[in-house]
C-alpha cells in the first residue's frame, strides 16, 4: 500500500527547502561580486539633437535609439539620420552610429548616405569631425550627380568650403 500521509510529510520538506534556498540565494551578497558601472546605462527612444554655434542652429542629429553608458563620454545611435546646415545643407543618414562628445567625433556606419542639392554619395562608414567640419572615410565610395558618376576609395571633405578629395582608384563617368 502506498502511504500517502508519508508522500505528503516528504513533498512538503521539499517544498521547504527549495524555499530555503530560492531566499538565501536572492539575499546573498558575496563580497566578491561588483557591479561594472560600464554596464549602466541609459536610453531614449526617437531622440534629436539639435547643437547651435553663435545662436545658429549648425547640425540636427536624429535617431530612432539612443544608448548613453554612464562612464562612457558617448552616444551609441541606431536609425541616424543628421542634418548639417551648411551651403549646400547635407543629409547623413545610416543604419547605426556612435557621437563622441569630448572629441567632437561621429562615426556612421551600416551603409552611409548623404544627400545634397548637388547629387549623394554613398560609403559602408563615415566619420565626421564635428569641431573641424570635415568627413572622411577610407572605404569605397560612389558619388552620384545629375550627369556625373564617380567612384573610389576613400574620401576627404571639407564641408565649409564645399572641397571634396576622393583619395585612390578614382572612376569617373560623365553622361551628356
Amino acid at each position: 500500500m502506498i502511504d500517502y500521509g508519508m508522500k505528503k510529510r516528504m513533498l512538503g520538506v521539499g517544498v521547504i527547502t527549495l524555499l530555503i534556498l530560492f531566499v538565501f540565494l536572492i539575499t546573498y551578497e558575496s563580497k566578491d561580486t561588483r557591479v561594472n558601472p560600464a554596464y549602466k546605462r541609459s536610453s531614449m527612444m526617437n531622440l534629436q539633437l539639435t547643437h547651435k554655434k553663435d545662436n545658429k542652429i549648425r547640425w540636427i542629429l536624429s535617431a530612432s535609439r539612443a544608448d548613453m553608458p554612464v562612464s562612457e563620454r558617448k552616444i551609441f545611435l541606431k536609425g541616424v539620420k543628421l542634418r548639417i546646415i551648411n551651403d549646400p545643407e547635407m543629409i547623413l543618414a545610416s543604419g547605426s552610429g556612435e557621437y563622441n562628445i569630448e572629441k567632437g567625433l561621429m562615426t556612421l556606419s551600416q551603409s552611409v548616405k548623404i544627400d545634397t542639392e548637388d547629387g549623394h554619395f554613398i560609403t559602408d562608414t563615415l566619420k565626421w569631425d564635428t569641431k573641424n567640419n570635415r568627413i572622411f572615410t577610407d572605404d569605397p565610395v560612389i558619388l552620384k550627380g545629375e550627369h556625373l558618376e564617380i567612384r573610389g576609395n576613400g574620401l576627404r571633405a571639407d564641408i565649409t568650403s564645399g572641397k571634396v578629395r576622393i583619395s585612390k582608384n578614382v572612376k569617373a563617368i560623365y553622361y551628356f
